[in-house]
C-alpha cells in the first residue's frame, strides 16, 4: 500500500510525504513529482482530508465501551418499548465519552428505518448515532456487521455479498416507496455512508483493519479483485424511472471509499475500472452520462473514458507514423489531443453517437488536466510531461475544435443533439 502521509506547504511551494507501505518511512517529494508519477494518490489525499462537519480526527477523545451497568439501564427502557427514554440515555451517556454496544448501534438504526414509529424516533436515532461517530470515531461500528458465516446468532446482515445485496436493497426502497418511506431509507444509507466515510479518513495510514474493506468479497490473496456484486449494488440508483439526485449522491461517496481502497492496493484497479465499464454500458445512455459526471474521482473517470474512447474508429489514423505506439500508449494529453481528438464514433448513424463522443472529449480533457494540477491558493502546480506542455503550447487541441466545429456544422443531426454537441466543443474551447 503505498500512500501520502503528510503534506508540508511552505513558502517554496508544496510537499508530500510519501511512503512505500505501511509502516515505512515516507519521504519528502515536490507536488509537481506527486502529481506526475502518483496523481491518484495527490487526489486520494485531498478526499480523505477533506472537512466533515462536526469531525475532526485529531481531536477525537480517547473513547470507552459502555459500562454494562448503563446497558442494562437501557436495555430495559427497549425491553418496554420505552424508545425515547432509551435515547435519552444513550445521549447522556455519551456525554460521559461512553460509546454504546454494538445491539444498540443495531437498534438505532432500525428506528430510523422503521416506518412503524413516530418520526420524532428517528430524527433523535440518527441524531444519537452521529454524536456516537463524530465523538467518538468509527469503533463503536466495528462489529454493527458480522464478518463470519458461521456465527448465524449475530446477523445484521451477515457479511460480503449479502451486505452489498442489503444496500441495494436500501436503494432501491429509498427510490421506490412513498415519501415518508424513502426519506427514511435515505437517512439510513447517509448514515452507512457517514461510517465509512470516517472510518477511512481515521485509518488512511492502514486501511486493511478499515470496515469497509472487510465487507468487499475475497479473492485469492490480499487483493480483492471481484467487484461485480459491489457495482451491481451501487449502479441502483442508475436504473430508476424516477432518478433522485440524492440517492446518486449517496451511492457516488461510498463507490469513491470503493475507488480509494483501489488506489492503496486493496482491490485490484483493473477488474473494477472494467467491471464498472461493463456495468454502465447496460445504463441508458443519459443514466451513463449521469453517473460519468457524478464521479467525484477525476483520475477513475479517466480510466473509464480512456476505455470508452479506445473504443472509436483509428482506421485513417493508424496509416500516420506513430500512431500505432500511441494508441497503446499510457493516458496522456498528447495521447488525447493527437489521437482521440482525430478519432470518430464507429456508428455514426447513430442519433447520439457524435454527441456521445464529444462528451467523452470534453470529459476526458476536464478530467485529465485536474488529475494533473493543484492549485493552493493563488499558485497552480502541475504534473504534465513537456510534451503535455508541448501540445497546449502548440494549441494542438483549439485547432482541432476548429475544425470540428465546421465538420458538425455540415453534419445531417437531430437539431438538439447538433446544438449540444456544438456547446461541448464551445466549452472546450473556452477551458
Amino acid at each position: 500500500m503505498s500512500y501520502i502521509s503528510s503534506r508540508e506547504i511552505t513558502e517554496d511551494g508544496v510537499s508530500f510525504l510519501f511512503c512505500e507501505s505501511e509502516g515505512a518511512e515516507g519521504v519528502w517529494k515536490e507536488v509537481e513529482e506527486m502529481l506526475k508519477s502518483y496523481p491518484e494518490l495527490v487526489e486520494s489525499y485531498k478526499r480523505l482530508n477533506k472537512r466533515i462537519k462536526g469531525f475532526s480526527a485529531e481531536k477525537l477523545k480517547s473513547p470507552k465501551a459502555m459500562p454494562n451497568t448503563y446497558i442494562s439501564f437501557i436495555d430495559i427502557c427497549l425491553d418496554e418499548n420505552h424508545n425515547n427514554a432509551a435515547l435519552d440515555l444513550l445521549e447522556s451517556f455519551q456525554n460521559e465519552n461512553y460509546y454504546p454496544p454494538k445491539d444498540h448501534i443495531r437498534k438505532m438504526m432500525d428506528f430510523i428505518a422503521d416506518l412503524t414509529l413516530d418520526k420524532n424516533i428517528c430524527s433523535k436515532s440518527y441524531k444519537v448515532l452521529q454524536h456516537t461517530l463524530h465523538a467518538t470515531g468509527s469503533i463503536a461500528f466495528e462489529d454493527m456487521w458480522s464478518f463470519e458465516e458461521n456465527n448465524l446468532d449475530d446477523i445484521w446482515p451477515i457479511g460480503y455479498d449479502n451486505f452489498w445485496m442489503f444496500i441495494k436493497s436500501r436503494f432501491n426502497s429509498a427510490m421506490n416507496t412513498k415519501d415518508d418511506q424513502s426519506e427514511r431509507m435515505l437517512l439510513f444509507l447517509e448514515q452507512v455512508v457517514n461510517i465509512f466515510e470516517i472510518d477511512m479518513q481515521i485509518k488512511q495510514e492502514n486501511f486493511s483493519s478499515s470496515i469497509l474493506l472487510r465487507l468487499i468479497p475475497k479473492s485469492v490473496g490480499k487483493l480483492r479483485g471481484n467487484p461485480k456484486v459491489i457495482i451491481d449494488s451501487l449502479l441502483t440508483p442508475f436504473y430508476s424511472e424516477e432518478i433522485s439526485m440524492e440517492t446518486v449522491r449517496l451511492s457516488q461517496r461510498l463507490f469513491d471509499q470503493i475507488i480509494i481502497l483501489s488506489y492503496a492496493g486493496y482491490i485490484c484497479n483493473d477488474s473494477l475500472t472494467n467491471e464498472v465499464y461493463l456495468q454502465i454500458n447496460k445504463l441508458d445512455s443519459s443514466m451513463m452520462t449521469l453517473f460519468l459526471q457524478t464521479l467525484f474521482s477525476n483520475t477513475f473517470r479517466c480510466q473509464l473514458l480512456n476505455i470508452a474512447l479506445l473504443d472509436s474508429d483509428f482506421n485513417e489514423l493508424k496509416r500516420k507514423p506513430g500512431m500505432k505506439k500511441l494508441i497503446s500508449s499510457p493516458l496522456s494529453l498528447e495521447k488525447i489531443a493527437k489521437l482521440y481528438f482525430y478519432s470518430m464514433p464507429y456508428c455514426l448513424t447513430e442519433p447520439d453517437a457524435i454527441w456521445r463522443h464529444m462528451f467523452f472529449l470534453n470529459s476526458i480533457l476536464q478530467s485529465y488536466i485536474s488529475t494533473k494540477t493543484l492549485i493552493q491558493g493563488k499558485i497552480v502546480y502541475h504534473g504534465l510531461e513537456e510534451e503535455e506542455v508541448d501540445v497546449i503550447t502548440d494549441d494542438l487541441i483549439i485547432t482541432r475544435v476548429k475544425e470540428l466545429k465546421k465538420w458538425i456544422k455540415k453534419k445531417k443531426m437531430e437539431k438538439d443533439l447538433k446544438t449540444r454537441s456544438e456547446l461541448l466543443l464551445d466549452m472546450i474551447d473556452t477551458d
